[in-house]
């Protein structure tokens, strides 16, 4: 009662909607759990992250996984910047995977990748997509194809490093380490290049570059 007058003294008061469900899910009143969350959805906006994400999640519980798609789709068209839609696609894929649908999302992305030649947020978005469906190749492939666009972009970069390391192709992740370094020399650039080192058990490497970057 304490929450419910709280909601209704403060209507826009996302950490009241929140809580409200949480004590209605500890009580095992899902579908009052349910209805708040739409309230919540509707009340802040179908782009709203916290409210639409912990609606989903709830969908997919609960077996109803082509609503929850929906809710993750809106949250992906409203996410503003690339990196952001780029959070959404895991859970796009796991659904997908769900329902046997895992080619027809990256065909997706693949075509929006062709649509855009010049962009690199079609590639992080198709890269996501591999991550997601464990395709470590294709997600190395995806953002190997974003640094020849944005050649000097160092986030991108570091991200096709992880990804060629996650892919067990160790001598691609040293060189783009290498190559982020000399685009920007900056400690943090520098430490990124020694944690590499230290993963791979090279000790006196990751020691020797942590003291030429000032650290």
């Amino acid at each position: 009662q304490v929450v419910r007058d709280w909601q209704d003294n403060s209507p826009d008061d996302r950490v009241a909607s929140r809580r409200a469900v949480e004590l209605l899910q500890q009580l095992g009143r899902d579908e009052e759990a349910a209805r708040e969350l739409r309230r919540a959805v509707s009340r802040f906006g179908p782009g709203d992250e916290d409210s639409g994400s912990a609606l989903a999640r709830f969908l997919v519980e609960a077996g109803e996984l082509r609503e929850a798609g929906r809710i993750y789709r809106t949250l992906y068209e409203e996410a503003q910047q690339w990196e952001a839609k780029s959070r959404w696609i895991g859970s796009l894929m796991e659904l997908a995977r769900r329902e046997g649908r895992e080619d027809e999302l990256v065909e997706e992305f693949e075509i929006k990748k062709r649509a855009n030649p010049r962009q690199v947020g079609p590639l992080l978005v198709l890269a996501a997509c591999y991550q997601g469906l464990g395709d470590f190749d294709g997600e190395q492939e995806a953002l190997l194809d974003a640094v020849r666009r944005s050649p000097t972009n160092v986030h991108l970069i570091a991200e096709l490093a992880s990804a060629a390391e996650r892919n067990g192709d160790r001598t691609t992740a040293l060189r783009w380490r290498r190559a982020a370094v000399r685009l920007d020399d900056s400690p943090a650039s520098s430490r990124r290049l020694a944690e590499y080192y230290f993963r791979q058990g090279e000790m006196e490497l990751g020691l020797a570059r942590l003291a030429e970057g000032g650290e």
